[in-house]
């Protein structure tokens, strides 16, 4: 926690000392889930499971950057944080973490292999966007957590995305429920893109 509010707060003195050219990447906030992730412990065992998660988190390392924050959510889920890096880019990572997952091969001691995909959230919040000191930087990462929900609700093995339109963060309250986000992206304060057709997506 820490760390990421020295990140923003060292966005906002870059921006208050006109230096927002030296910083001017956004903070991705990603939650990744593999998807039918209890079949797994179910059908090989929890060893196996764990084995899988390893194997995930192996894939979270190559594909981000050493200076991201990669850290296990709890469950089947991970949090990565990617600093300063452009916001526009989010969709492009996104797919190329789906993909990872995908062409990832789990190969058992008796030779089976297991394969699995996941369900991807991110939210995006820019380096323009004006903080208070006592900003919630987890109220992006609950965002992030809505985007994947509507992933998994949205066929799975595909990724959701969010991003602030508005350059008030605190325009996304710390209660946030969906019916909220549907009065945001109504507002124009967030815009949501994905993999699949946005009018698809179901958030329920």
């Amino acid at each position: 926690q820490l760390v990421i509010g020295k990140d923003l707060a060292l966005i906002q003195r870059a921006k208050t000392q006109e230096q927002a050219n030296a910083i001017e990447h956004d903070l991705l906030f990603f939650m990744i889930d593999c998807d039918h992730f209890k079949q797994i412990n179910d059908e090989y065992g929890h060893d196996v499971g764990d084995q899988l998660l390893c194997a995930i988190a192996n894939v979270l390392k190559q594909v981000f950057r050493e200076s991201d924050y990669v850290v296990r959510w709890g469950g089947e889920e991970f949090l990565v944080v990617v600093r300063f890096f452009p916001g526009h880019q989010a969709a492009e990572l996104a797919e190329r973490l789906r993909l990872a997952i995908c062409e990832m091969r789990l190969i058992l001691q008796d030779d089976r292999v297991v394969r699995r995909t996941c369900s991807l959230g991110y939210a995006v919040l820019p380096s323009t966007t004006n903080v208070s000191p006592d900003f919630e930087w987890q109220k992006f990462v609950k965002l992030a957590d809505y985007a994947m929900y509507c992933a998994k609700n949205s066929g799975r093995n595909t990724w959701v995305g969010i991003h602030l339109q508005d350059e008030n963060g605190d325009c996304v309250s710390g209660q946030l429920q969906n019916n909220e986000i549907a009065l945001l992206l109504a507002l124009g304060h967030l815009r949501v893109e994905s993999q699949k057709n946005t009018k698809d997506l179901r958030w329920h």
